[in-house]
């Protein structure tokens, strides 16, 4: 097969247009070192969509700007060929044509979309007609987006000539001179010698001869008023157009048929009629596909912690207390637990070195009274030992029983004002249901009583000797003890209004005959037999 190179030949057309046609070869299979990818790249003609026009722009550079014509590509024998219009005026494309009528060489380079490709790591593959070693990248599947003007395609091997060239009717712009000869006086003009293709298509025709009736004139230089015209464009091909569009349409529809998978019957009717492209068909499948699957949690991942921070000191501290692990773990997490169960025997002073640590403290190498000092000046120190402390109190109250809580209920309150509470109450007990099926009819009483918050509360300090000596059993008796107290404090309350017999909201005592809750006289007195 033979190698082609990159090229394009420019022919500047005059008159009243003034637009300047190109052709050349945009891509020659071969392969090309392309910035982002490990190796060569091989784009797979016989896999490229070309649409039917292709811009064609100044250094790959998309932007307005950058736009100097409009070009048609057409793929024949394992090369892009292009051909079109520079309709652009600006300076990169007054560029182009001015240094290609200079003599520069111009490459071109393709700009594609990529939509498949592998790499081919060993041996060798044929594409485009070519067999390529390995290893280089092969783009199965390409759309072709625009064609630039390069100085060095992205092929080192290939060479592009620009030629400037101009195609007239007539006589040339610039005649040569009437060279007199000896033979009576008469003369012939002689054609120079073309200097590019298109020069020698205007002077292959034969020159005219002057009459041989005129006499020889003094030899001068004839400006000959030349008429420029366009290239005339070939008449279109109805049938070639017509047997083009129905291929690429059925095309269109064997790609959407191809995208859809015979899932999608209802995207696959509306994109044909629709005329969609594959960009809109791969879109609307997409999303289709994704609201069919189901909703997942995502799998999570776990992180350890590494070194210790404030909950994980707070943590140690609590299991050295005594606190269970479990009920750690579901308020502070497993891994602060399982960070804080490598430090459960550190000692109240390494406590207190480490929240200096945390805290970007210098720690001294001595503990003294300046070390305790600046160990509570920091944040973390004060509340880890009143969250260690708190916490066992409330392990302590939970653990001791409390009767009233048994037999009243509990209810909320937003202040300490006194609070009113009401509830109704049903009267009489239940009756049987007659044989009409006929059920009484019950009643019910509301009862009034008043509630009001306070507040009890007792402190203590963890004191110097008890740190020094990491005495950490004798600070957590003192909230172990508060937290029973608490919980003996709520039964001490609840005896203490219940014996004091109070006034109810009917006005009589809570214990009365007439709530037939009182039991008086020489039976009522107990006894061992009671």
């Amino acid at each position: 097969m033979e190698t082609k190179s990159e090229y394009l030949e420019i022919s500047a057309a005059q008159g009243a247009g003034g637009k300047h046609t190109v052709a050349g070869l945009a891509y020659g299979g071969g392969k090309m070192r392309l910035f982002g990818w490990s190796h060569p790249v091989v784009v797979d003609l016989s896999g490229m969509t070309v649409p039917e026009s292709v811009p064609l722009l100044a250094n790959h550079e998309n932007h307005t700007l950058g736009r100097v014509g409009l070009v048609r590509a057409k793929i024949a024998d394992g090369h892009l060929a292009i051909s079109g219009e520079i309709v652009a005026g600006g300076e990169l494309a007054d560029a182009i044509v001015a240094q290609g009528k200079a003599g520069a060489d111009w490459q071109l380079s393709i700009g594609a979309e990529v939509e498949a490709a592998e790499l081919v790591q060993q041996g060798k593959r044929k594409v485009n007609g070519v067999e390529h070693d390995a290893p280089f990248y092969h783009v199965t599947k390409s759309t072709l987006r625009e064609v630039s003007v390069v100085a060095v395609g992205a092929d080192a091997s290939t060479h592009m000539k620009v030629t400037a060239k101009l195609e007239l009717k007539g006589k040339s712009i610039m005649e040569p001179e009437n060279k007199g000869t000896g033979n009576g006086g008469q003369g012939t003009e002689t054609p120079a010698t073309p200097a590019t293709p298109a020069a020698a298509t205007a002077a292959a025709k034969p020159a005219e001869t002057p009459n041989a009736a005129t006499p020889a004139a003094t030899p001068k230089t004839v400006a000959a008023a030349a008429t420029v015209e366009k290239p005339a464009e070939p008449m279109p091909d109805a049938k070639a157009i017509a047997a083009e569009a129905v291929k690429a349409e059925r095309d269109r529809v064997t790609m959407i048929k191809s995208v859809c998978g015979g899932e999608f019957p209802e995207i696959e009717a509306k994109a044909i009629s629709e005329g969609w492209d594959r960009n809109t068909v791969n879109e609307a499948v997409l999303k289709a596909y994704r609201e069919k699957q189901p909703t997942t949690t995502p799998p999570g991942i776990a992180v350890k912690k590494s070194g210790m921070d404030a909950k994980a000191l707070e943590a140690a501290l609590s299991l050295r207390a005594g606190i269970d692990g479990d009920s750690l773990a579901k308020e502070m997490g497993e891994e602060t637990v399982e960070a804080a169960m490598k430090e459960s025997d550190m000692p109240l002073a390494g406590v207190l070195a480490e929240c200096m640590r945390l805290e970007g403290m210098a720690v001294p190498r001595t503990f003294d009274n300046a070390s305790i000092k600046a160990a509570f000046s920091t944040v973390s120190l004060p509340g880890i030992l009143s969250n260690v402390a708190q916490k066992k109190l409330l392990q302590a109250y939970r653990a001791q029983p409390i009767i009233a809580t048994r037999l009243c209920t509990s209810a909320d309150l937003s202040d300490f004002k006194e609070n009113e509470r009401f509830r109704l109450t049903d009267i009489g007990d239940l009756k049987p249901v007659g044989a009409d099926g006929e059920i009484k009819e019950g009643g019910v009483s509301e009862e009034k009583a008043v509630n009001q918050l306070d507040t009890y509360a007792k402190k203590f300090c963890l004191t110097r000797k008890m740190i020094i000596n990491d005495d950490l059993g004798a600070f957590l008796k003192v909230p172990a003890a508060m937290g029973n107290r608490a919980a003996r404090l709520v039964d001490q309350l609840f005896f203490t209004r219940l014996l004091a017999n109070p006034t109810m909201s009917d006005g009589k005592p809570l214990f009365s005959t007439n709530h037939k809750n009182l039991l008086s006289g020489a039976n009522s007195a107990l006894s061992a037999d009671s």
